[in-house]
């Protein structure tokens, strides 16, 4: 397997999620599946679906694009984490590229933003699944609607070891 630079944040319930940059062998895939939830508020929700949103971030994640992971990081923690940092602390890890990609839940709940004040918001959580030969590893991506996008957040311990300059563990 061909190993490239990523950065995996643990995200609200301990979950973890590609946050940028792993380089992309030819051989990953993604794939999704299911459909998802209804929109509470047609005009307060993104016209692109979470599954959709979850597989595009993903896929930028496996190409080296932490520029644009971070572009989408929810503006609350923009504010905090300079574009600088996330794209330092996201080319010091390594991961294996995964041979493929899939979203296999999505569902409406709620989620904080970690770092600000802002708690209990609107979410749609997304499960992906990516997979190694016979390894899985699943992970949920609480998103969040901000001026008609999706955005994700970092967890707790990322934002306090970046807002130290440092990288998350």
């Amino acid at each position: 397997m061909k190993a490239r630079t990523f950065i995996l944040c643990a995200l609200v319930g301990g979950a973890l999620v590609a946050a940028a940059s792993w380089g992309c062998s030819s051989g990953g895939a993604i794939e999704v599946v299911g459909s998802p939830p209804a929109a509470t508020s047609p005009a307060a929700q993104p016209k692109q679906s979470p599954a959709d949103f979850a597989t595009e971030y993903v896929g930028q994640a496996i190409r080296g694009q932490a520029d644009r992971t971070w572009e989408t990081l929810a503006q609350e923690q923009r504010a905090i984490i300079s574009r600088e940092t996330f794209i330092r602390c996201a080319q010091q890890r390594t991961l294996a590229v995964p041979d493929s990609v899939r979203v296999t839940d999505t569902y409406n709940t709620t989620t904080d933003i970690p770092g600000t004040a802002i708690t209990g918001v609107a979410s749609t959580a997304v499960t992906v699944e990516l997979s190694w030969g016979s390894q899985r590893q699943a992970l949920t991506i609480h998103l969040v609607a901000e001026d008609g996008a999706w955005r994700w957040s970092l967890d707790a311990d990322a934002i306090r070891a970046e807002r130290a300059g440092d990288c998350p563990p």
